[in-house]
């Protein structure tokens, strides 16, 4: 849940963004192509199975394109902030990852399957079990990062937790990340800097959203936890979904800032991922 924090890191994040904007329009190009060729495949349906190759082939040219533009952002991003004294314990040396779908978890691999069945193929996906956010372009993952959230494990706010305010949702059982499929658009805080604010999720005072690690407390350790391989290391938020500046500025760079964004927060419990994502025409 957000409240009045600190932010750290903007400057860096102004410079990455500002280095990166310039690698947008062969990406741009590559989609267009896929959506072109998508709607001539609709027509003709008689090769179908050719077709599907080729849509699939181009489908990872444009996630192979999109990792090229991640790993030369993490190592322009890398080089500043080595240059750049940072706070004690700050999480900004963590550089992009890359994910392949043979790295995917069985849980998300479903979630990837029902997502596609929804017609969704841009969008960011929450491990909450495994602590990780994965972002999605044409169906495939191109990069992985950690990511804390609640520090309860339940899946489900209270039923009355919307009406509540944020004092009154202080103790450990209502510090849920809740699970299910959301919107998030792109928004902007004082204290967080860019950030998406998860659309269904607004309380009376609060809300929940992915935004850059909150650091205001040492004890809970939280730049060490997001480089942790431990999975219980990664509940300890109040809700809110905190991640490295480098998955901040991943988001800026794949999705656009005038559209909510799909996301798929998995839950804790893995047998319940196709009741939650399953087609309601199913």
């Amino acid at each position: 849940m957000i409240r009045p924090l600190a932010i750290f890191g903007a400057s860096s994040i102004a410079l990455l963004v500002a280095s990166t904007n310039a690698w947008a329009a062969p990406a741009n190009k590559l989609s267009a192509a896929v959506d072109q060729f998508s709607a001539g495949a609709a027509a003709d349906t008689t090769n179908a199975a050719t077709e599907s190759q080729v849509l699939r082939k181009l489908r990872q040219q444009a996630a192979a394109q999109a990792r090229a533009r991640r790993k030369a952002a993490a190592a322009r991003y890398a080089a500043r902030a080595r240059s750049t004294p940072s706070a004690e314990n700050s999480p900004n040396d963590m550089e992009v990852e890359t994910v392949t779908e043979a790295e995917l978890s069985d849980q998300e691999e479903r979630a990837r399957q029902l997502a596609w069945r929804n017609g969704d193929q841009n969008f960011i996906m929450v491990d909450k079990a495994l602590g990780k956010i994965i972002l999605f372009e044409g169906g495939l993952p191109t990069y992985t990062g950690s990511a804390l959230t609640g520090q309860s494990t339940s899946d489900e706010l209270p039923p009355n937790a919307l009406s509540q305010t944020f004092d009154q949702l202080s103790s450990e059982a209502t510090k849920i990340t809740p699970a299910g499929r959301f919107t998030a658009t792109f928004g902007h805080n004082a204290e967080y800097g860019t950030l998406l604010d998860v659309n269904e999720m607004h309380g009376k005072d609060w809300g929940i959203a992915i935004h850059q690690v909150w650091l205001g407390d040492p004890a809970e350790r939280r730049a060490q936890r997001l480089q942790s391989s431990r999975e219980a290391d990664k509940h300890i938020t109040y809700g809110c979904i905190n991640v490295a500046p480098a998955t901040i500025e991943a988001l800026i760079q794949q999705f656009p800032k005038d559209q909510s964004v799909p996301l798929y927060i998995l839950p804790q419990d893995g047998t319940r991922t196709d009741t939650l994502f399953m087609p309601r025409n199913s």
